[in-house]
């Protein structure tokens, strides 16, 4: 525990983790108000499902492709 909370006395460190952690709460509040937004527009529970599928493609994508290029296999 006393490493994590040497960590965050790091100024740098503090920074990029609050802004990351804020990227992340923001991200989550923008994808649940647009399913929300959609089911409340179309009453379609299957819409619902779609959007949330087709919102995960991007990063199914960009983690399959750019985590071989970071990551090679020797």
């Amino acid at each position: 525990m006393k490493r994590y909370v040497m960590m965050l006395r790091n100024r740098s460190f503090a920074s990029l983790f609050i802004a990351m952690n804020l990227n992340t709460i923001s991200q989550t509040f923008a994808n649940v108000s647009i399913v929300w937004l959609l089911y409340h527009a179309t009453n379609e529970p299957l819409l619902v499902a779609l959007s949330g599928g087709v919102m995960m493609i991007p990063a199914l994508i960009s983690g399959t492709l750019l985590g071989g290029l970071i990551y090679p296999v020797k």
